[in-house]
């Protein structure tokens, strides 16, 4: 099923519309804290927001960073979860390794997981 440009403005995004979505202020970036958590010796740098129990992590693509993800992170948090967004190793504000050309996806999976234990993410949120 294709969608066409109409759609967003018309279908729900969960509890909000797109047209919500699209229209967040520059108020509610506000609401995203950053910090560094030391990881796998890599100081990574992470926006988080939200104070649910589940977590939703955004992982970005390349060569893209945290902020790709910050207007649904928003709405994840208004829904009532904790959204996560970090930069990779080597991205925007996060460390890069000793050795990046010899740095692989595996790296970044660890990374990941470890970043969610360092946070104190559960496993499930019931």
């Amino acid at each position: 099923m294709a969608l066409e440009p109409k759609d967003f403005t018309t279908r729900s995004v969960g509890a909000h519309s797109a047209s919500q979505l699209l229209s967040l202020s520059r108020n509610s970036m506000d609401q995203i804290q950053h910090r560094y958590v030391e990881v796998n010796g890599l100081k990574l740098h992470v926006a988080e927001t939200g104070t649910g129990l589940a977590a939703v992590m955004f992982l970005h693509g390349f060569p893209e960073i945290w902020y790709s993800w910050c207007h649904q992170m928003i709405v994840v948090a208004n829904a009532g979860y904790k959204a996560i967004a970090p930069d990779y190793r080597g991205y925007r504000l996060s460390d890069l390794p000793p050795e990046p050309e010899n740095a692989s996806l595996i790296d970044s999976v660890h990374d990941m997981v470890t970043l969610l234990d360092a946070l104190d993410i559960p496993k499930s949120a019931s």
